[in-house]
């Protein structure tokens, strides 16, 4: 009938009879479940096993690192001396002296008398070999040849003295050996030995002038002019306390013990390092070449497997320097490590002198020293041990599992949770006790609203008053933060913006000062072990809303728009709205008529409904636990008249805001995938039309 109207042109005049002509026009017919909304925070939100909806993530932040771990040893020195050395013996020197009597046959029963006859002092010139030694031990043999036909008797003991009369030398003449031979038979040889211990024996020796008795005899025999005495001069080695003399090439065994102070706060079971150098300074104190030797007992060379040594002969007078690269060494003091601090032992040696073919001037006292200097930190790699509590700053962002079309569409002025859990997770590669001062700061980024909240003490086996875990290698500790600490009323303080991101802001401090001298503060860790953070998140979707409100937009895709030149007037409209509440909290309504969106102007609001203010919604009956039982309809109509024919005319969508609030109060229920909200909207329109 309408279209016909269109194909006749209204009369002049009379004008024709009116009528009231009515028509229904559906304008949508929409469900929304919690489904809908969820389809779009599939990262976040999980159906439990009874059709609710929880959000559960875990989000892991950048792993910390721990500040570099260095350890600074502290210089130190220590010396050897050389102590007693050999020279080598004397060469062995012999003189021939003739008696003075002519040659001479003896008859048979002719008696021969007793004489005498003198030798000269015997001079004895050793300087080629020595200036001077101070003998520490030593012996020297005077040996007498009787080549007389006679028994001689030497009625003195020969003494042997130094012999350094004139300057530069001081004058020395005292005497370093006696040699008492009494009587020598003929034709025999007689030695005798007389100590050098505590002598001081110059280059130059002689002897004081030497008597010799002959004894009477009866012939018959033969005497020769040639016949006489022969001496000769022989030494042992001799081990000096000091000389000036050829020092022959020979092994020494000295050595000295001393420690080194690696770190008098960090405990050293058994450690490697990344960098770091020890210098060590070999000095020879010696006027001869040494071969000397250092050796770190505690010190393993990872290349050898086998204790750190070095060794080297030095020049006189001179120096060797030599760093030892910590990134090669080992230190292993597993069986000597106090309980408090680190000494590594280390050893410096002479093992061989030489003074080639050359005299010098050498004392016991002459040493070798070794100076150990802090070249570089030594860089930890790994240690075994006990380390200086080791303070690590966290500052770590996390965003939030909160996000996604839920946030964007509920707003609310306070929030009950029911069953909300932040699991804090904490972790540390390394086996050391770590105390914590940390907090959760709930942030909202689009406000820039802030909130923390203290973490409390872990619940662990051994739980602290400071906040101490006991993680153990590669372990983590979960701090649980809900309800019973405070986290529904922390989360609630943030309403109406519910925070989409959460960061855990403090610091951390591995092997705290109380523990650091425990049994439980030997522990291990590296360079690469890392503090590690993750936050779980487990946000049930029951939840108790006061002041909330839900917005919503749908197009009205089934309105007929009408043209004016078709109708001639419009007497009223109606539009009725039947909502089926299949969510277990009330609702109040209201919404508007939106404009058309074109591609250079927004939507305008043309329309505010209801026009006489907010409709309730009846929330749907709930169970015991908070869940639906049954939905409750409710139906709106609202009336239009007048300009507002002409504002539903235009519009092409309408814009839904549903306030939310579960009474009395923020009392909690459970929302799950199938709660929905059921919309239907139809409007009837009174046209006034011309009769035929």
């Amino acid at each position: 009938m309408l279209l016909a109207w269109q194909c006749i042109d209204p009369p002049l005049a009379p004008v024709a009879p009116t009528t009231d002509v009515q028509l229904s026009i559906p304008l949508f017919d929409r469900t929304r479940t919690v489904f809908d909304f969820s389809t779009k925070d599939t990262n976040a939100l999980k159906r439990s096993s009874d059709g609710g909806y929880f959000f559960e993530t875990t989000e892991s932040s950048p792993p910390v690192g721990i500040d570099t771990l260095k350890v600074t040893p502290r210089s130190s020195a220590q010396q050897v001396s050389l102590g007693k050395f050999g020279v080598d013996a004397l060469p062995m020197q012999t003189f021939s002296f003739q008696a003075g009597f002519p040659d001479a046959t003896v008859p048979n029963g002719v008696p021969f008398p007793a004489s005498s006859f003198r030798v000269d002092s015997l001079s004895l010139n050793i300087s080629s070999q020595f200036d001077y030694v101070a003998i520490d031990t030593g012996s020297l043999t005077l040996t007498l040849t009787n080549n007389l036909p006679l028994n001689i008797t030497i009625q003195n003991p020969i003494l042997l003295r130094n012999n350094i009369t004139s300057p530069p030398s001081q004058v020395d003449t005292s005497v370093v050996g006696s040699f008492d031979f009494g009587t020598v038979d003929s034709g025999r040889t007689k030695s005798v030995t007389s100590s050098l211990s505590r002598k001081f024996l110059r280059g130059f020796v002689k002897t004081d002038s030497i008597r010799i008795n002959t004894a009477a005899r009866t012939g018959p025999f033969t005497i020769s002019s040639g016949d006489g005495v022969s001496f000769s001069v022989s030494s042992t080695p001799i081990l000096a306390d000091s000389a000036s003399a050829i020092i022959p090439s020979q092994s020494i065994t000295s050595t000295n013990d001393s420690i080194i102070v690696i770190d008098d706060s960090v405990s050293i079971q058994n450690a490697t390092f990344r960098s770091g150098a020890i210098t060590c300074a070999l000095i020879n104190n010696l006027g001869i070449t040494v071969g000397v030797f250092l050796k770190f007992d505690n010190f393993v060379n990872t290349s050898t497997n086998s204790v750190f040594l070095i060794q080297q002969n030095i020049p006189p007078r001179d120096s060797f320097i030599v760093p030892i690269n910590m990134a090669n060494m080992i230190i292993d003091t597993t069986n000597a490590t106090p309980p408090i601090g680190t000494n590594v032992r280390f050893s410096v040696g002479i093992s061989t002198i030489n003074s080639g073919n050359q005299k010098s001037v050498v004392t016991k006292n002459d040493f070798v020293r070794a100076e150990l200097r802090a070249a570089q930190p030594l860089v930890v790699r790994s240690i075994t041990g006990r380390i200086k509590p080791t303070t690590v700053l966290i500052n770590s962002g996390m965003s939030g599992p909160l996000k996604g079309e839920i946030l964007a569409k509920f707003k609310a002025d306070s929030v009950a949770f029911d069953s909300v859990k932040l699991a804090l997770n904490l972790g540390l590669t390394g086996g050391f006790p770590t105390d914590y001062n940390l907090r959760v700061v709930a942030m909202k980024f689009s406000t820039g609203q802030t909130d923390s909240l203290f973490v409390p003490p872990a619940s662990t086996a051994q739980p602290s008053a400071r906040g101490t875990i006991y993680p153990g290698i590669n372990q983590s500790t979960q701090i649980v933060l809900d309800n019973s600490t405070g986290l529904s009323d922390f989360l609630a303080k943030l309403v109406p913006n519910l925070p989409d991101s959460f960061i855990v802001r403090g610091d951390v401090t591995i092997n705290p000062p109380a523990i650091f001298p425990t049994v439980q503060g030997l522990q291990k860790i590296n360079d690469t072990s890392k503090v590690y953070t993750s936050l779980n998140t487990y946000f049930p979707l029951k939840i108790g809303l006061a002041n909330a409100f839900l917005v919503d937009s749908v197009d009205l895709d089934n309105k007929q728009t009408f043209d004016k030149g078709f109708v001639t007037s419009v007497k009223k409209g109606t539009m009725y709205l039947q909502f089926t509440n299949g969510l277990p909290v009330q609702l109040t309504f209201h919404g508007a008529l939106l404009g058309k969106l074109t591609p250079t102007s927004p939507r305008d609001t043309l329309l505010r409904i209801p026009t006489t203010g907010p409709q309730i919604i009846q929330a749907a009956t709930v169970n015991a636990d908070g869940t639906v039982k049954d939905p409750t309809i409710s139906t709106v109509t609202i009336s239009l008249v007048g300009n507002d024919i002409d504002m539903f005319n235009f519009s092409d969508a309408m814009w839904m805001r549903f306030d939310v609030v579960t009474t009395p109060g923020p009392k909690t229920v459970k929302i799950r995938q199938q709660d929905f909200i059921k919309i239907r909207a139809s409007a009837n329109m009174v046209y006034q039309v011309n009769k035929p």
